[in-house]
């Protein structure tokens, strides 16, 4: 098996399998990780697997916010910090619409439930 480290920072977790990573790569992914509290700031902590699988580096990520609620990314790339940016991004759009949906009333309205009421 490959080694596998945990590094903790604050409410952050990362953790590599079958890979070293270099000091570079641990700040840029830190630094991609502290934005998101910029799109939110209610996460409770993150937690994110490096590995390498064949020729591609995988990033799985998990975020943790308010209401229990966790939001997912996995994505892989030939390129480590394309990997990193391409999981942040999704996490970033999760967070976004995350918050707009907490933003809004109770009550729901939209265009789709309107229309399952009428026949085919």
């Amino acid at each position: 098996p490959g080694n596998s480290i945990s590094v903790s920072m604050n409410d952050i977790k990362i953790t590599t399998r079958h890979i070293k990573i270099t000091d570079e790569v641990k700040q840029h992914l830190q630094n991609k990780l502290d934005s998101l509290k910029h799109y939110f700031d209610r996460i409770k902590y993150i937690e994110v697997i490096l590995d390498h699988n064949k020729d591609q580096f995988v990033i799985e990520t998990v975020v943790s916010v308010i209401r229990g609620k966790k939001l997912f990314s996995k994505t892989s790339d030939y390129n480590y910090m394309a990997a990193i940016n391409n999981t942040t991004d999704k996490i970033e759009k999760q967070l976004i619409k995350f918050k707009d949906k907490i933003k809004q009333p109770h009550h729901k309205t939209s265009l789709s439930s309107q229309e399952d009421g009428e026949p085919e």
